[in-house]
């Protein structure tokens, strides 16, 4: 036969061979991983490689974090919601954008039943629109980055910033503080994407990510051998954030503070002699990044409100207005900056006991049913406070 008249893969026998055993190959590794990849609970989480973590937009999928296994769905924007529903990015409603970490996003809870969840329920009948930007281990660092964002990537229209700080920021501040994205990168943010779908679809990509995963969480857990408090006394190894944990500790190479099993029981850093200090920098940390969202909110001519609420260890000691909440009392006041108080919401005259039993899930710090319901009920006037209330 005439060579001319010859397509490509006629003129090239070993390229066709190649691109056939290629196609293959692909064709069973993506056939595998749909049978064999099984679903994770952590799922609709990805990296960020601008603010360093968040959700992935647009899912109906499941969650689990202690024991229970609930619902969790987030909007076209990467937020928790009730359902997967395309966010417009300008909105005739006073929008207010929560942002906050694990107790925010609702861990443990369905979007209904988080205070987030029912005062986005409650937000139609002042007019308004409560988004809920949060996630787990997000701190103020993480907050002005993903604000940022939001506003100067994604030119989401907000009116107000509704923050929420516990002490777990004090340790994230200080894991985050080497966490520096320079600027707004679509090619970064697209192999993300990419990377995702392989995870997801790739049986081989998959494995070798787990194995890849896995060698680097058992030497990030054989390094720190503690009793997490958080986690009633299991290793944080041994629970559903483990991974979450590791996650955690991407940008953070002090394998001295890892090494120390204090440092992990970030809820006591204030009160123990040898912590005080660190805690006191991670503070200021934190501050300084809140100075960066104020900054950012004049500008755009936002709202900016930071709370603070208590762990159950701040329970057990029955200060309602103690160092740390004095600490951001101060500041707040300084800054002129909307400042709410949550402590004595839970620490007041009822044993502390009770409150953690009613209010928390067991062995953890995070809020149950009730204790969203309780936060819902008290700061529904104060987030809602700059609307008018249908009649």
């Amino acid at each position: 036969m005439d060579k001319q008249k010859q397509n490509f893969f006629e003129r090239h026998p070993g390229i066709t061979l190649f691109l056939f055993v290629l196609f293959l190959i692909v064709c069973i590794d993506f056939i595998s991983g749909w049978l064999l990849i099984k679903p994770s609970y952590q799922d609709f989480r990805t990296e960020h490689y601008f603010y360093h973590h968040g959700l992935r937009p647009n899912q109906k999928s499941f969650g689990r974090w202690s024991f229970e296994i609930y619902p969790f769905c987030t909007s076209s924007l990467g937020f928790r919601d009730s359902l997967p529903r395309k966010v417009p990015k300008k909105s005739n409603l006073h929008r207010i954008l929560i942002l906050g970490d694990s107790h925010s996003e609702g861990v443990d809870v369905s979007f209904r039943n988080s205070f987030a969840g029912i005062l986005a329920s409650k937000a139609p009948g002042y007019s308004a629109e409560v988004l809920n930007a949060s996630a787990v281990s997000y701190s103020p660092k993480i907050y002005w980055l993903k604000l940022k964002y939001l506003l100067e990537k994604e030119k989401l229209h907000v009116d107000e910033v509704f923050i929420l700080i516990d002490i777990s920021d004090i340790q994230n501040e200080l894991v985050y503080e080497r966490f520096n994205p320079v600027r707004f990168n679509d090619l970064m943010n697209g192999w993300i994407h990419f990377k995702n779908f392989l995870k997801r679809n790739s049986f081989l990509f998959h494995s070798l990510s787990a194995i890849h995963q896995e060698s680097g969480k058992k030497r990030f857990y054989s390094m720190i051998h503690f009793p997490g408090t958080e986690t009633g006394g299991k290793r944080i190894s041994e629970t559903m954030s483990a991974d979450l944990y590791y996650s955690l500790f991407t940008h953070f190479d002090d394998n001295v503070l890892l090494a120390n099993p204090r440092f992990h029981g970030v809820g006591d850093w204030l009160y123990e002699p040898d912590f005080h200090e660190l805690a006191i920098k991670g503070i200021r940390l934190g501050q300084d990044n809140i100075l960066k969202i104020k900054q950012l909110c004049d500008r755009y001519h936002i709202q900016l409100t930071i709370s603070i609420h208590p762990w159950q260890s701040q329970i057990r000691k029955r200060q309602a207005f103690d160092e740390y909440s004095a600490l951001w009392k101060d500041f707040a006041f300084r800054n002129h900056i909307r400042f709410v108080n949550i402590y004595p919401l839970f620490i007041n005259e009822e044993n502390p006991e009770i409150v953690i039993n009613k209010y928390y899930i067991r062995d953890d710090n995070h809020f149950n049913e009730f204790g969203h319901e309780l936060v819902a009920r008290f700061l529904e006037p104060l987030v809602f406070a700059n609307c008018r209330k249908h009649e």
